[in-house]
Order: structure tokens, then sequence, then C-alpha cells
């Protein structure tokens, strides 16, 4: 190929700018100057020369070469493997990601920060530095070029709301992964 791919490490807000080499359903192989992480989460936007070719994309990089005084990146597209399937229980698709959100608890009435770990239309799954009690109610605020990614993974659009109810929280490494549902507050 020789597609355009314009790229964010989710750390590290900045753009960067690589050369598509191959693409499937499930990844790409792609050329980059600098060195990324195993394992690493990357926000990806691939063009071509038509306006029809553009494509958006959450990815995750599985190999690193060096080559010459470049690399050459394999990453996987997030939701493709068996660790981002839906069960059957769940009612919307979740993708897995890695990405801020800022949410609001009523109780302190401050603004904190917070990782997403994995999004649907019904719910979110972050971790944040302290512990929520089932069915507190929170303010969630997310990054609009975010949500246009997540929407492009979904291929669906992202349901715009502000409140979402702790489902539970539980202790992971000094941190509280927290589950919460997305709700309508009338």
């Amino acid at each position: 190929m020789n597609l355009i791919l314009k790229f964010r490490r989710l750390r590290d807000p900045g753009e960067r700018v690589g050369i598509v080499r191959d693409i499937s359903q499930g990844g790409l192989r792609f050329a980059a100057g600098e060195r990324l992480g195993m394992g690493e989460t990357l926000n990806l936007m691939i063009s071509g020369r038509s306006v029809e070719t553009r494509i958006r994309a959450v990815a995750q990089v599985v190999r690193v070469t060096p080559r010459g005084d470049s690399y050459e990146i394999g990453a996987r597209f997030a939701g493709r493997d068996k660790e981002v399937r839906l069960s059957d229980r769940r009612r919307q698709r979740r993708i897995v990601a890695d990405f801020e959100v800022r949410y609001r608890r009523p109780a302190t009435g401050r603004a904190d920060v917070g990782r997403v770990r994995d999004i649907s239309q019904g719910g979110i799954r972050f971790v944040a530095g302290e512990q929520m009690m089932p069915g507190e109610v929170l303010t969630i605020m997310l990054d609009a070029g975010i949500a246009g990614i997540i929407e492009a993974e979904m291929k669906a659009l992202l349901r715009v709301v502000s409140s979402a109810a702790v489902l539970g929280s539980s202790e992971v490494g000094g941190r509280y992964e927290i589950r919460a549902r997305f709700v309508d507050q009338h």
C-alpha cells in the first residue's frame, strides 16, 4: 500500500505520521520514525489519495522491528481478538480503550481524572484514584476527538450522555477500577 497514516500515542497527544505498508481486516503494518512500545494503544487515521479512502481506528502495537533509521510496526485493530469480544450477556458492543476521562462526583463537587479501559453505548469501565459506591451517580466528560475514534470503531454513534451510575468498584494496585452504566437524568 503506501497510504498516509496519522497516529496519536494515547499517553502523548502529539500527532505523528507514518506510511502504511499493508493492511487487513485484523490490523496493519506501517513504517514510523520512532520506536513504539509493545502493547501501546494508538488512535489511527489512515487516508489515501482519494477522499473516499479514510479509516479511523484504534490499534494495539504487537510487533516493533528496527529498519535502518525507522521502525516497522505491526498493530492489531482493537476489538478483534478473544479478550475484547463481548460475552453473550452484553447488549452493546464494547471496545477496549485507553484515554483520559473526566468525572465529577456530586458528593465532592470536584472534577477528577481517570483512564478509560473499555466503553460501549451502555456503559464505561475506568480506573480512578478513589473508591466509589454502587448507585452513586457521576457526571462523565469525554473529549470530542476521542468520541469520534470510538464512533468509528463501534460503527455506530456514541450516545451522548452526561451521567453514569456506578455498578461496582474493585481495587487494582492502589487504584480502583470503576464499572458504570450510562443513565438518563430528568
